[in-house]
């Protein structure tokens, strides 16, 4: 399972499709919370397969594709740095997200943000369009402000 969903989900604009040999459809009508689904993408979580966490306009959704259960991560403003383009999960379990100002870091243990964010005079943060991690746990975000062909940030 863990393989297929990995490979085979996908979100569309009023919902999310899940391919496991047969297509699911979850839809914002059969799944209140979930309108607003944005393009950031669906990752699965590492502890429970059955588990994916993506965004809409509410915020982070933790949603377990087994039972259709899902839980509203809620985003402030003043919390989250901007637009969120990419996603990723550490080994911690954290959430990761590349965002219009910068990365940020939702903390699952204390449930907290943590931003990394541009400044005035230093936009090397600004856009980060890619986040990812590496086998040392390393984050890394990509951002054409630094420079347009291999913007890297290590965070």
């Amino acid at each position: 399972m863990r393989t297929n969903f990995r490979d085979s989900s996908y979100k569309y604009f009023e919902g999310m499709i899940l391919y496991n040999g047969s297509f699911v459809t979850y839809t914002e009508k059969e799944i209140p919370g979930l309108a607003g689904l944005n393009y950031a993408p669906i990752i699965p979580g590492n502890a429970d397969i059955n588990m994916a966490y993506f965004t809409c306009e509410l915020g982070f959704i933790a949603f377990d594709t087994g039972t259709w259960q899902h839980r509203v991560l809620e985003i402030d403003s003043h919390k989250l740095a901007g637009t969120i383009y990419s996603l990723v999960k550490d080994k911690n379990g954290n959430l990761w997200a590349g965002t219009g100002y910068g990365l940020s870091m939702y903390d699952v243990s204390s449930q907290q943000w943590t931003n990394y964010c541009s400044t005035p005079g230093n936009e090397s943060l600004m856009d980060v369009l890619q986040v990812d991690t590496d086998g040392q746990n390393s984050v890394y975000g990509y951002s054409p402000w630094l420079d347009p062909k291999g913007g890297l940030i290590k965070i």
